[in-house]
């Protein structure tokens, strides 16, 4: 029989199946009365998880030469990926070997989980895929075809906030019933024999505070968040759209987002997301949120029919009320001698009739840095004048 170390280099040139059948045999020869669990389940990211300190990894051995690094740069840090290593693994009291390997023609990573009862495996893989897909605050992404849970993106929506968001009141209300009021209808729904589904669609031009508001939705929901950033390409659109979903089942009552809807989906894909957003599987306890600046090019089988996206939330420019409000919100912090003040601020709303939250944001920033760094000596009502010329030049230019 063959050692691990030849195993390995063997399973790498052969066909999968033959590959993961030899593997499976020495492993399970060499381990001898350890209990064995096999999985390919892309949810047991157990690197992951052992970097956010839920269990204690230990590398032993890299049995190949495939110890990958690469740079977070949004943490700072050089990260190593063995892709294939031994590890000894310390969770719940126990401890655990596990083979993380590459296995057949193509190089598909496969798991051996080792430990002193079938119990005591089982216990590992459901804590690891739970963390993955469903734990709290949980925030998976869908890129590529392969879900991954963002860090980064689950703690910016920590930090929204309905609250702190310059929202029309009917627009507010109207999320408030249609998204957050819907997990907790599931009763109301049952007892009148309506499935406990919704869509919500967000319309409207770029920079009015769409992204903001579903960020805000899925922090007070609370639920597990599933962010599709991309369907991966005509060919493999549909079945990615099915996963999503079929994920979607799994860790219900959970939250879809999908942004840039009429650019999210190839063609080849929109029969397969009308089918699972209104077809024979009832999605218990979904909510989908979709964006799109550009209605009109939406399939109207998309956008007219309740039984897809129920309801429809407009997010036009702001007026001069929200304009008002959103920059006081935006100056309150700003120190003595650069703050303006009330009567500077009305006169900022009266000239910025047309302005998206985005440009009124960039006004704030535009100006602040302009006199802070280089014209601290001329008043900031002065310098916000000129940045909102600037700006208005900008928005008269089309894009070339």
């Amino acid at each position: 029989m063959y050692k691990i170390t030849e195993a390995l280099e063997r399973a790498l040139h052969m066909p999968y199946p033959a590959g993961a059948y030899l593997l499976s045999r020495v492993v399970a020869a060499e381990w001898g009365p350890l209990a064995l669990l096999e999985t390919e389940d892309c949810d047991f990211d157990l690197l992951a998880f052992a970097e956010e300190g839920r269990c204690s990894l230990f590398l032993i051995d890299t049995l190949a030469p495939l110890l990958t690094k690469f740079w977070k740069s949004g943490e700072g840090r050089l990260v190593s990926h063995p892709e294939t290593a031994l590890f000894e693994v310390a969770w719940g009291g126990a401890r655990y070997r596990v083979l993380n390997a590459s296995v057949g023609l193509k190089g598909r990573e496969r798991w051996y989980v080792g430990g002193e009862s079938e119990a005591a495996v089982d216990a590992l893989f459901a804590a690891v895929c739970t963390w993955k897909t469903a734990g709290e605050g949980a925030v998976q992404t869908l890129q590529s075809g392969y879900f991954d849970r963002d860090k980064r993106l689950a703690a910016a929506i920590q930090t929204a906030r309905l609250d702190d968001l310059v929202l029309e009141p009917h627009v507010r209300a109207e999320l408030a019933r249609s998204c957050l009021g819907f997990f907790e209808a599931r009763e109301t729904y049952e007892a009148h024999g309506v499935p406990w589904r919704r869509g919500v669609l967000l319309l409207g031009p770029p920079g009015n505070g769409k992204t903001h508001a579903i960020r805000a939705v899925v922090n007070a929901a609370g639920r597990p968040c599933l962010y599709v950033r991309d369907f991966d390409g005509d060919d493999e659109a549909a079945e990615n759209v099915r996963a999503l979903f079929e994920r979607a089942r799994e860790v219900a009552p959970c939250v879809i987002v999908m942004e840039d809807l009429d650019s999210l989906v190839p063609p080849t894909a929109l029969s397969t997301l009308l089918n699972e957003l209104d077809g024979f599987a009832p999605n218990p306890g979904v909510l989908t949120i979709a964006t799109t600046n550009h209605p009109e090019r939406l399939d109207p089988a998309l956008v007219e029919r309740p039984s897809r996206f129920d309801r429809k939330v407009t997010f036009d420019p702001p007026g001069r009320g929200l304009r008002l409000e959103f920059l006081r919100r935006q100056t309150e912090g700003w120190g003595e001698g650069s703050r303006p003040d009330e009567r500077q601020l009305g006169a900022l709303a009266d000239g910025t009739e047309g302005f998206t939250f985005a440009y009124l944001k960039e006004l704030c920033i535009g100006a602040l840095t302009t006199w802070f760094y280089a014209d601290r000596e001329r008043p900031m009502a002065q310098v916000l004048t000129e940045e909102l010329a600037t700006l208005r030049r900008q928005i008269a230019t089309p894009a070339s």
